[in-house]
Formats: structure tokens, C-alpha cells, sequence
């Protein structure tokens, strides 16, 4: 046994590091740094924090690389930059955000390996879903957090759909409406709904509008594990079954397929489990009691709700693909 292996033992086993990050980031402490505050106490008074402990916070930062630190103090550096607000990862680290309550629901990962079941449930005393949808404000900031992965992923979906005579287009699940934005600005003869909950869709409305495509899109209030609006060309649910175990899935594919028709078109958008995706489906088995799924499963979901794989496509990234069935019956 090396020094080396007990040093990467204790790094990966440690949760300060993460915590400070983040606490680093919901404080404003990065950037505070950035602003040029590079003494703690200049810190301290930038954020309203304790001087001594916050000094501590950047101390132990710029021991594992989150900021640099020489005789004029504290400074950013490549990585901090990912941490600030126009960063990658900003949106995934505010503990008082949706990224923050997933945080929070890995204490129960101990409950999900043992049961299988979603240990978020046993940490916060309710589901997931009942704390995202307790406050407008925790509504709209999952909904960013969804909304922020789009951007991978989007123009792949985009370039499928130039090909598809479907001109309506009904977003199950659509979140604040990012995701139709982009297909409606594509092309200019497309129209579509985001099918979501009230908060939700009326934040989708919002965004469609100052987007300029109100004119062709619009949200609209429903509940897709009761009944999903008829009448569109095309359904389309991007990343929402790996959040439900396999009855719900089936219950929204199903739904799906009712509201399409006979010979009408479902896509399904996901994480495939064939490019490896362990740490997304412990997530999704914390939070939720789901899973990352591979292309059988998936086929086999649609087969319970009566559709048929008609095309497939792998988005560019080659972690999501597009699935794309037809209702069979």
C-alpha cells in the first residue's frame, strides 16, 4: 500500500471538499474573490460572513485547487471560473436550489442501496417531487437545472426533427419551455404546447413569449401521469422517464400514445445505459426509485403501452439517444 493510494483514499472519501464548494458558491464567495477581494476580511464584508472562518473556507479552497493563493492573497483561477455565474456548474451547486436538494438526498443512498427505493424520501420525510413542487421558487429552479442540460443536447433532436413531417409538437414534461423554444425557432412553421404543472407551464408560457415564439407556442396545465392532451403531430418526453420507475413510465408512455393516435409518434429522449451511466442511475434510484435504462428496456416500457420503435438516432455527446415509436395499437 503507497502514500499515493491513502492520500486518493482519503480524497475521495472526504465531504468537506464538495460542501465547501458549494457553500463557497451559495455564499457568494467566489465571487467575492473575483471582484478582487483577496484578504479574508475583505471577503467577510463582501459577503456578510465570519471573517475568521470564512479565511479558513478559502484557505482550504486554494489547497485543493478551487482558487489560488499567493503573498497578495487569494485570486481565481481556471477552475474557480466554472463555479462562477456564467460557469458550467454554477446552476448544480446552490444548496438552496433544486441542485441543492439533490445534494442533500445523497445522505440517503445508504436507504436506496439497501431497499432499492428512493432514500431522498427518508431524509426529507417526503418525496422529491412533493419538496420541488412546495414553492414557486424551488419549481422554477428545477426547472432551470433541467433546463441548463438542453443546450448538449438539443441541436441533435433539432437536426431529427428537420426531417419529420410533424408540425405540432406537444413537450410532455417540457419544464420552463427551453427545449420547444429551440424547436420553434428551427423552423418557423412549427407549433407546440409544453405539457406540464400549473407553475410550470405558466413559466413556459413566459419564456415562449419573451423568446419570440409566443405566437406558436404557449404551456399548458396538465398532469401527464392522468392524460396528456390530443391533437399534436408528435409527443415528445426528453429526459422525464429516467425519473419513473417502470408502472409510471409505462402510465406516461401510455398516455402519451393515447393522446397521439393510431399512427401517431412518440420520441423518447434519454441517457442510454449502454454508454455507461452508474452515477446517473444511483441518482436516479435516490431521488426517485428509477434508473438510467438501456434501449431493450425501454423498447419493452413501450411495448406494455402500445408502441413500436420506428427510428433511433444517438445524439452527438453518445449518452443520449432518440427513440422514436409509433403507436401500434
Amino acid at each position: 500500500m503507497t502514500d499515493d493510494s491513502l492520500e486518493t483514499a482519503i480524497r475521495l472519501s472526504d465531504p468537506l471538499t464538495p460542501m465547501a464548494i458549494r457553500v463557497a458558491a451559495s455564499l457568494g464567495v467566489f465571487e467575492a474573490v473575483a471582484a478582487g477581494n483577496r484578504d479574508a476580511a475583505s471577503v467577510a464584508a463582501a459577503t456578510g460572513t465570519d471573517t475568521a472562518v470564512v479565511g479558513d473556507l478559502l484557505t482550504h479552497l486554494a489547497g485543493v485547487g478551487a482558487l489560488d493563493h499567493d503573498d497578495a492573497g487569494f485570486a481565481v483561477n481556471d477552475v474557480t471560473a466554472h463555479f462562477l455565474d456564467d460557469g458550467l456548474l454554477k446552476v448544480h451547486l446552490g444548496l438552496d436550489t433544486a441542485s441543492g436538494l439533490i445534494a442533500h438526498g445523497w445522505w440517503g443512498l445508504a436507504d436506496t442501496v439497501r431497499s432499492g427505493g428512493p432514500g431522498f424520501d427518508v431524509v426529507a420525510g417526503r418525496s422529491f417531487w412533493d419538496e420541488v413542487n412546495a414553492t414557486r421558487e424551488m419549481s422554477a429552479s428545477f426547472d432551470d437545472y433541467i433546463a441548463h442540460g438542453v443546450q448538449f443536447w438539443a441541436p441533435d433532436l433539432i437536426a431529427y426533427a428537420a426531417a419529420s413531417p410533424a408540425r405540432s409538437w406537444a413537450d410532455v414534461g417540457g419544464g420552463n419551455g427551453t427545449l420547444l423554444a429551440q424547436l420553434l425557432e428551427a423552423d418557423p412553421q412549427r407549433t407546440g404546447v409544453v405539457v406540464e404543472l400549473p407553475r410550470s407551464a405558466e413559466a413556459a408560457t413566459a419564456f415562449l413569449d419573451a423568446n419570440g415564439v409566443g405566437d406558436r407556442g404557449v404551456g399548458l396545465a396538465g398532469d401527464f401521469l392522468t392524460e396528456v392532451p390530443a391533437g399534436y403531430d408528435a409527443y415528445l418526453l426528453a429526459q422525464v422517464l429516467h425519473d419513473w420507475p417502470d408502472d409510471d413510465a409505462v402510465t406516461i408512455l401510455h398516455n402519451c400514445a393515447a393522446a397521439a393516435g393510431t399512427g401517431g409518434h412518440v420520441l423518447v429522449v434519454e441517457r442510454l445505459a449502454e454508454s455507461g451511466q452508474a452515477g446517473m442511475s444511483l441518482m436516479m434510484a435516490n431521488l426517485f426509485g428509477a434508473t438510467e435504462r438501456r434501449v431493450d428496456d425501454y423498447l419493452a416500457l413501450a411495448d406494455r403501452a402500445g408502441l413500436a420503435l420506428t427510428a433511433q438516432a444517438p445524439a452527438a455527446d453518445g449518452e443520449m439517444g432518440i427513440l422514436d415509436f409509433v403507436v401500434a395499437h
